[in-house]
């Protein structure tokens, strides 16, 4: 909307934005006041407007009513929050009802709008929930992961048209948007920059060497074999860094092997 560079990444395009919230849309004024701190500068309700109740994707009238509302302002962006709460009665795990609704993103699309669909992961936080659709539909895939504290890798899983960017590590604020009813602080987060990539991968070290102890603390005997930790964790790296990561617990002497289950590592908790 502001035309600003993002995480040292120049904008190409800018102009009017246009979020339909269909979820956590009172989180957005808090998200915008934690911005316009950390920037010194406000937000132009012009050049940013938030639909609290938009139609969903399964709405092709309520859709293309809102495509000629857009064509009366050289809107630059739709962000639709989240993907499959703007579903509607389309079923998020059937292949036919994900391509019914992304031929109606691509009706936005068709605007010369780029459009952003925000989406989560399943429980295994490996891959995007619901139909795998959405894999061949979309041009690029962005996954966001929390990897340290006020820490986020921003890792490219798709990308139709050019190479896939290396991860990008973004440094979040803790800043405070003002009190409430009992005069205690409130805050919210925004990203201040970009951070290192030594900062990022040692930071996703650490989440993940604590992530290993905490599903071993959980573990029947606080042990496990390591291919079922390397998949509930979805430790995705290659074989010599994870030997790395868990030969580091056994020297600070937190974990241990214990007798192998076949072929398998098998890993216990030391108490």
């Amino acid at each position: 909307m502001t035309g600003r560079s993002w995480l040292e990444a120049d904008v190409t395009k800018s102009g009017p934005v246009l979020y339909l919230a269909a979820e956590g849309s009172e989180t957005l004024v808090e998200r915008m006041k934690a911005w316009k701190i950390h920037h010194d500068t406000t937000v132009p309700a012009i050049g940013f407007q938030v639909v609290r109740n938009p139609p969903d994707l399964s709405d092709e009238e309520g859709i293309d009513t809102l495509c000629e509302a857009l064509k009366c302002r050289p809107y630059s962006l739709v962000v639709i929050d989240t993907f499959g709460k703007s579903l509607g009665w389309a079923d998020e795990n059937n292949n036919s009802d994900i391509n019914r609704a992304l031929l109606r993103v691509a009706k936005i699309k068709e605007l010369g709008i780029a459009v952003v669909l925000i989406h989560h992961t399943g429980h295994s936080g490996d891959r995007l929930r619901g139909a795998s659709a959405m894999y061949g539909a979309v041009d690029t895939i962005i996954k966001a992961d929390v990897v340290g504290e006020l820490l986020v890798k921003l890792s490219c899983e798709r990308q139709r048209r050019s190479r896939q960017f290396e991860p990008i590590y973004a440094q979040l604020g803790e800043l405070e948007i003002g009190t409430d009813e009992r005069g205690r602080p409130e805050t919210s987060l925004a990203v201040v920059g970009r951070a290192s990539k030594t900062n990022g991968l040692v930071a996703e070290y650490l989440a993940r060497r604590e992530a290993i102890l905490e599903y071993l603390g959980n573990c029947p005997e606080h042990q496990a074999k390591q291919a079922d930790i390397v998949d509930k964790l979805d430790l995705r790296m290659n074989g010599s860094t994870r030997r790395v990561l868990f030969e580091g617990l056994v020297d600070d002497g937190l974990i241990e092997k214990v007798a192998s289950a076949g072929k398998a590592l098998v890993w216990r908790l030391v108490d």
